[in-house]
């Protein structure tokens, strides 16, 4: 239930009306049920490929398992290909795909759809680590056209001829939005180290002792759950709730005034979208990337500098003791966010597909 799932389903939803064939291709979905609502034109495929197996105790034999993982991994995604014969062919990036997908010949045009930040993957811990992802940005040249959500991240991964920028569309845009009287904060993400969850419960102790009646609402699940509910309890904050994440997730903007992020980084934040997109003002760490390309610091919410914790306890303070700025940030974050509805992003996609068949 996370964005970049949100996101596909939005597309291929849009690109079948539109009059195209779309199928999806999955290598563990393991039988689970699908956590959007995708169109009945849509066809699905799973691989079966469970690379859980490959994280055993057992380095050596994890290793072998990997190898023949991908092997099967490469040899049933070819046989899929060659049989729906697609004019394009879309790796997401999540998955191992997009080491080889370039390889295929089934004369379809590869494309890598980036939704992480160049920066995440410098980031990537240890020396086998880096050596694996330098290869792959090595590898990056040999697709027809390689796609990054923000201008900033296109500057990061460099000159590159093949690279195009479209940002993620809007998810939703609901005909109501929040009313900005609940003394509600709200952050959604996973719970784990990239959203800094830690980050934001210190910024609410500073916070809570003047506003005891507001309550912060963190949407999320994650390996870090247990670390944030401790870090809560140690702190003595009672107005601090973190609930599982679900599908209903504009009721929840919707019963809010205020949303936050703290990230480190991000790809493209889709919590800042829905949560303008609901009108509420947003006060955001400007990290990459993402957030200086959605937010219009000062008129629908607040970029503050990373590591300003002060600057952003001071921002948060101002928006929850000043209704009328709530109203006038929040009207104008439902009016800016527009830029990015489904529409207008979708063009960018039918442009570079149009481009392609052309090259064919």
């Amino acid at each position: 239930m996370a964005g970049m799932e949100r996101v596909l389903s939005i597309k291929a939803n849009y690109l079948v009306k539109r009059g195209f064939e779309v199928v999806i291709v999955t290598y563990e979905q393991k039988s689970q049920a699908l956590a959007f609502d995708f169109s009945e034109k849509i066809r699905f495929y799973d691989l079966e490929i469970d690379y859980s197996k490959c994280k055993g105790w057992n380095v050596l034999m994890n290793k072998i398992r990997r190898q023949i993982y991908t092997v099967r991994h490469k040899k049933r995604l070819e046989k899929i290909l060659q049989e729906e014969r697609p004019d394009i062919t879309i790796s997401m990036m999540s998955g191992r795909e997009r080491e080889w997908l370039y390889q295929l010949k089934d004369g379809s045009k590869k494309l890598l759809e980036c939704h992480f930040s160049y920066f995440w993957y410098k980031d990537i811990k240890g020396l086998i680590n880096r050596y694996k992802i330098s290869r792959f940005i090595n590898k990056i040249k040999y697709y027809d056209r390689f796609v990054v959500l923000t201008e900033e991240d296109g500057k990061d991964w460099g000159k590159r001829d093949n690279m195009v920028v479209i940002p993620n569309a809007l998810t939703f845009y609901p005909e109501e939005m929040a009313d900005l009287t609940q003394k509600r904060v709200i952050a959604v993400g996973r719970l784990k180290e990239q959203k800094r969850f830690d980050r934001l419960i210190n910024i609410w102790a500073k916070i809570e002792p003047y506003f005891s009646d507001w309550k912060l609402t963190i949407i999320g699940t994650g390996e870090l759950q247990e670390q944030l509910e401790l870090q809560i309890v140690s702190l003595n904050l009672c107005q601090v709730e973190i609930l599982p994440p679900r599908t209903e997730i504009i009721e929840e903007y919707l019963k809010s005034s205020i949303c936050v992020m703290t990230s480190q980084y991000e790809g493209f934040p889709m919590v800042l979208h829905e949560a303008m997109a609901c009108g509420l003002p947003v006060v955001a760490y400007a990290c990459k990337c993402g957030p200086r390309e959605i937010l219009q610091d000062g008129q629908d919410g607040f970029l503050i500098e990373e590591e300003n914790e002060m600057e952003f306890v001071k921002r948060l303070k101002e928006l929850m003791t000043d209704f009328s700025l709530r109203q006038q940030m929040g009207h104008a974050a439902r009016l800016n966010i527009t830029r990015f509805k489904l529409p207008s992003v979708m063009e960018k996609w039918e442009a570079v597909f149009t481009a392609l068949k052309r090259d064919q």
